[in-house]
């Protein structure tokens, strides 16, 4: 697309996976950036001012990341202003997908940590806050049921605003910790009192 983009009152969604070159106004969470019909790399070939927005991220492979392929991305030549965000101004929409890419349990699950570089740009990004982006996962699904967390999951690393999974260990491996940190406690007590 060329020239500057810009939606009705009612919202609309930008996506694909080509390239947008002009300015793009997002300013409701009405306004929603969707990159691909599966997951691709929606490009922008200017820099950008966005305070409100939805973006529906999407991934289809939990062990294999590369952007535009696994999950989608967003790539800016230019820099991000995102300092008119607020609180819960910007929805992140996380989609699981399955290898075929439509909606479902997405594919290799297991519950371990990972992270995803979900927008890049070249010129950096200014007024990031983690608190200004509310994370849905409401629309990811695996097997088994993913136990960790995606709140609190965004950070900005250098150019990169990243996603974050936090796996939540199992319980038995939680409770072997805490039995065995109780035994170390217990035998520097005894040692104590010996001594």
């Amino acid at each position: 697309a060329s020239g500057a983009v810009s939606f009705g009152a009612s919202g609309g969604t930008l996506g694909g996976g080509g390239t947008v070159n002009g300015a793009v106004t997002l300013n409701n969470v009405n306004q929603v950036l969707s990159p691909g019909n599966s997951p691709e790399i929606l490009k922008f070939n200017t820099g950008e001012t966005w305070s409100s927005y939805t973006y529906i991220w999407e991934l289809n492979d939990w062990t294999t990341s590369v952007a535009g392929a696994n999950f989608d991305q967003v790539g800016i030549t230019g820099a991000l202003d995102l300092s008119g965000a607020g609180t819960g101004d910007i929805v992140l929409d996380i989609t699981s997908l399955t290898a075929l890419n439509v909606a479902g349990n997405v594919a290799n699950f297991s519950n371990i940590d990972n992270q995803w570089i979900i927008l890049t740009t070249t010129g950096g990004i200014t007024g990031f806050d983690a608190l200004d982006w509310d994370v849905q996962p409401s629309n990811f699904t695996s097997s088994p049921v993913a136990g960790g967390t995606w709140k609190v999951s965004l950070s900005l690393d250098g150019n990169n605003v990243v996603l974050d999974y936090t796996a939540v260990p199992e319980p038995t491996v939680t409770a072997l910790f805490l039995a065995g940190a109780s035994l170390g406690f217990l035998s520097m007590g005894r040692k104590r009192r010996n001594s």
